[in-house]
């Protein structure tokens, strides 16, 4: 929601008498002319919001008077679109430190990427949030359900400008442009105004510089499932299962005092880290009062019930990988069920090849196009591996969507190399 405040000509004047300043005292300290004070005050002319930033400066505004000053000038709006901070968040300082560092030397878009359920949102808002105040003229969230499920499909583009472009107050003129004039208003909208914009869940780095300011003063953050290493000029930030100690102490904050350290430790390894499956196993684990961790654990043990046991529906572990599932295309959802089936650790372009028939150089592409979308781990070059949660989502479709003969066939060509 944006917030509607009276029109900065009608404000400066009172601001600046209480500060007790002349119009020519005003206009030394902020640097902006003693005629433009004057048209500004008469309300002749609309501040630009670099001026207004300089008046804010000069004046030493706090935040009600600030927005006086910032606010709606009858044609623009500052939004406020940022979703709540999570009281019980703990853990990621490394990564929102290495967030706001790269901000602070100048980045002005930020890529974090990571697997589905990764903590990717969670970092991004609590990140915005800390970062709100340097971005006066508005702070916009917009989700882009790059990896929806069927039943919420995501945006198009002209759909998401519209909407931006609402938010900054922007007149609907009861036209239908296309894409390129709704990005020409929206780069206007946002041009000499500081910005914090947030892309939650792209579906790809086009994506987002479709959406990208036509200057530097304001930020992106961006969020995606697929690395976005393509996004020109950007700062990435990476982002992996947390060690175990973080995890640890991202149950402890959830538990409220009802789980050890050893059962927090059991917890965490039973969820592979992932904090998505920490959160649901938590949230079911504070809605069972007369429960203790061991029998939370006990419900965690059997693999074959384990993806049932974090499911909430949409928001569900299960839910949230079959939606990376669904973007790949035919050859390589086979190839994700068919590793599944390996016995063992890590895998090689060799061992993927010969579970779906095809050569090792195109096995290659596939398990590094796999990386791409955080469907497989890569820590070395040339070898690769499922986290324990994905191998269990992939196995389970390997057995409702593979005829028997295929696996058994695949197995044999792989034991015979």
């Amino acid at each position: 929601m944006a917030d509607r405040v009276p029109d900065p000509g009608t404000g400066l004047r009172p601001l600046r008498l209480r500060a007790m300043m002349t119009q020519e005292e005003l206009a030394l300290k902020s640097g902006v002319g003693t005629r433009t004070v004057r048209d500004i005050e008469s309300g002749k002319v609309r501040p630009q919001p670099r001026t207004l930033r300089l008046l804010v400066a000069a004046l030493g505004l706090g935040e009600p008077d600030r927005a006086t000053l910032t606010g709606t000038t009858g044609r623009f709006a500052v939004p406020r679109e940022l979703p709540r901070v999570i009281t019980a968040f703990a853990g990621r300082e490394a990564h929102l430190d290495s967030l706001l560092t790269a901000v602070d030397d100048g980045a002005s878009i930020v890529a974090v990427d990571g697997m589905a359920g990764i903590g990717k949102t969670s970092l991004a808002v609590r990140a915005a949030h800390a970062l709100a105040s340097r971005y006066p003229d508005g702070q916009l969230f917009v989700n882009l359900r790059g990896f929806a499920d069927a039943d919420r499909p995501r945006p198009d583009l002209a759909s998401v400008l519209a909407r931006v472009l609402r938010s900054l107050g922007v007149e609907d003129q009861g036209l239908f442009p296309g894409v390129d004039e709704l990005t020409g208003r929206y780069r206007s909208a946002v041009a000499g105004r500081r910005v914090l914009v947030v892309l939650d869940d792209a579906a790809n780095a086009e994506e987002v510089e479709a959406l990208l300011p036509g200057t530097t003063d304001s930020l992106v953050l961006a969020t995606s499932r697929r690395v976005l290493s393509p996004l020109a000029g950007a700062c990435s930030v990476p982002l992996g299962l947390p060690p175990m100690w973080e995890a640890v102490a991202m149950l402890a904050a959830a538990a409220t005092g009802r789980i050890s350290e050893e059962e927090a430790v059991l917890v965490a390894d039973r969820c592979g880290r992932l904090p998505l499956a920490m959160g649901l196993a938590m949230a079911r684990f504070r809605s069972r009062s007369h429960w203790r961790a061991a029998d939370l654990l006990r419900r965690l043990e059997d693999d074959d019930r384990l993806l049932d046991e974090l499911d909430m529906g949409r928001r569900g572990v299960a839910a949230a990988l079959n939606a990376s599932y669904l973007e790949l295309d035919a050859a390589h959802r086979r190839l994700l069920r068919r590793l599944a089936l390996v016995p063992g650790g890590d895998v090689d372009a060799r061992v993927a090849a010969v579970r779906c028939g095809i050569d090792d150089k195109r096995a290659a592409s596939m398990l590094e196009s796999l990386a791409d979308v955080h469907l497989v781990e890569t820590r070395s070059p040339g070898r690769f591996r499922l986290h324990d949660l994905v191998r269990l989502f992939a196995a389970r479709l390997a057995r409702q969507e593979e005829a028997d003969s295929e696996v058994d066939e695949a197995y044999l060509h792989l034991i015979s190399v």
